[in-house]
């Protein structure tokens, strides 16, 4: 008993470690926002509540959660999502251990890529921690569904307000029935609703609450509506031609792969089980129903999970069917070749995380660079439109591109006032096409923004200065200066207003 407390403990602290390495980047900024961030930073607590009682949540609880944590601070949100994803893969081992179907290698394989596969990068935003809490707040429930029947029905109600979890129910459910209703039949089937009837009434009284008094009004009706079959096709093709995407660090791969090779080489010489083809299928239809279940909520919407840009939050589902799938291919392996493959699997996942994180810290570092760079200038200042020509975006994270809310609010930042509206500079026609009052708000950082028949317009080119060092990528990012040029521009003869 003594040494299976002790085993499971080394697990705990192997599980950690290696996620740590994955995504401890995430607690080395702090301060950092990022996308729809801006939204919440800066803005008060009344337009924080009026935005998400318009979104539709639920007693209006994702703002009272955003102005709690701004409160505490702009840090709370990395440490906290940091924690509770971490804490999310230890409900899962609890999880698998109970339903006993998983060797301990199988178990520890299953766990370990859930924890550090490269998906839902876009969790270093603070506008996304609702996802993190929520998924916690899902596990939390499974792991205490069979002992405390009441709280796991509460704590399930809490996680559905990221709706895709209604959709990911089906798991805990299944598993439930699996552990308690074996064989299946007709009859033991029938009986489940009168052994468990809060968990089948759960989603539905969700549903009912969501739909009947907290739907989507103002600037959000109908968002999360366009509900349609056709999308999924398509949605699924993209969503693996999205995998060619993905860019590796060599160097930090190969840098890593030893160090892994290592500490899996022992590992897998004590653990190693073979497993059987009755147990090899279930894992592998149990990995591809659960990675249809975390995508569907996705792909009906005719959203993609990418791996690069604000998409990525849309893989948060996706981790476990992905490490079940993987695991049954490896499972049955010989132990030269699982070595060999969970060694180059986890090294490239790991360089994924760490050159990720420093991708994120150089975009910080630009925004911040940006702000002083703003600041300085007397025509920025004067301006009430700026023309964004930015030749920079190889220093933006996973491939994002800002948008005009993040611009306003590094010029917000800079100025500490919200008369500037900020766009892309071949948009310049869009902004006297489109009802601009209807974001010229404080939440998109343009608050007193005025709308002139004949604005003061500059155009920003920011670019990059010649570099001082030569080779190493993860340095000469980390040490690249920027510099801007500010013209003043003629709106009758600016190039993007002759776009048709």
């Amino acid at each position: 008993m003594i040494d299976k407390k002790i085993n499971f403990n080394i697990e705990i602290v192997w599980l950690a470690i290696a996620y740590t390495i994955m995504h401890g980047g995430i607690l080395l900024m702090p301060n950092a926002v990022f996308w729809d961030d801006w939204l919440l930073y800066r803005s008060s607590d009344a337009i924080i509540l009026q935005t998400f009682r318009e979104a539709g949540s639920i007693f209006n609880s994702a703002g009272y959660l955003h102005v709690f944590m701004l409160w505490m601070g702009v840090w709370s949100y990395k440490f906290f999502t940091f924690v509770l994803m971490f804490g999310s893969g230890v409900l899962l081992n609890f999880i698998l251990k109970r339903n006993a179907l998983l060797p301990r290698e199988g178990r520890f394989l299953v766990v370990l890529l859930f924890l550090i596969l490269p998906f839902n990068f876009a969790r270093i935003a603070a506008i996304d921690f609702p996802y993190a809490l929520c998924y916690f707040l899902f596990f939390l429930a499974w792991s205490v569904i069979d002992r405390y029947r009441i709280t796991a029905a509460l704590l399930f109600l809490a996680s559905f307000n990221i709706n895709s979890l209604l959709v990911f129910y089906f798991l805990p459910i299944l598993d439930l029935l699996y552990r308690t209703h074996r064989p299946w039949t007709l009859k033991s089937l029938a009986r489940f609703p009168l052994y468990r009837p809060e968990l089948l009434v759960a989603p539905f009284v969700f549903y009912f609450v969501k739909v009947k008094y907290f739907q989507a009004v103002g600037f959000y009706e109908g968002y999360n509506e366009n509900l349609q079959y056709q999308n999924m096709e398509k949605a699924a093709k993209l969503q693996f031609k999205d995998l060619a995407t993905i860019e590796f660090n060599e160097l930090v791969f190969l840098a890593l792969l030893p160090i892994a090779f290592f500490i899996f080489l022992k590992k897998i010489n004590t653990d190693s089980e073979k497993i059987g083809l009755k147990l090899f299928a279930i894992l592998l239809l149990a990995g591809v129903f659960s990675f249809f279940l975390g995508a569907l909520p996705y792909w009906i919407l005719g959203l993609v999970p990418t791996f690069n840009e604000w998409a990525s939050r849309h893989q948060l589902l996706l981790p476990l069917g992905t490490a079940l799938v993987i695991s049954s291919l490896l499972l049955p392996c010989p132990k030269p070749l699982k070595l060999a493959a969970v060694s180059a699997l986890v090294s490239a996942c790991l360089s994924l995380g760490i050159v990720n994180y420093y991708d994120f810290a150089v975009d910080w570092n630009k925004q911040k660079t940006l702000v002083k760079l703003f600041s300085e200038n007397e025509d920025i200042r004067r301006a009430d439109v700026v023309l964004m020509n930015d030749s920079t975006t190889g220093f933006n994270a996973i491939k994002r591109e800002y948008r005009f809310y993040e611009w306003n609010g590094l010029l917000e930042r800079a100025f500490n006032d919200q008369t500037r509206f900020a766009l892309p500079s071949n948009n310049l026609k869009w902004y006297f096409l489109n009802d601009i009052n209807r974001l010229s708000s404080e939440m998109y950082k343009a608050g007193s923004h005025e709308v002139k028949e004949l604005p003061k317009v500059v155009e920003v080119k920011i670019e990059q200065l010649p570099r001082n060092r030569d080779g190493i990528y993860l340095l000469e990012n980390w040490f690249t200066q920027l510099k801007i040029i500010v013209d003043v521009v003629d709106i009758k003869t600016h190039h993007s207003m002759n776009v048709p």
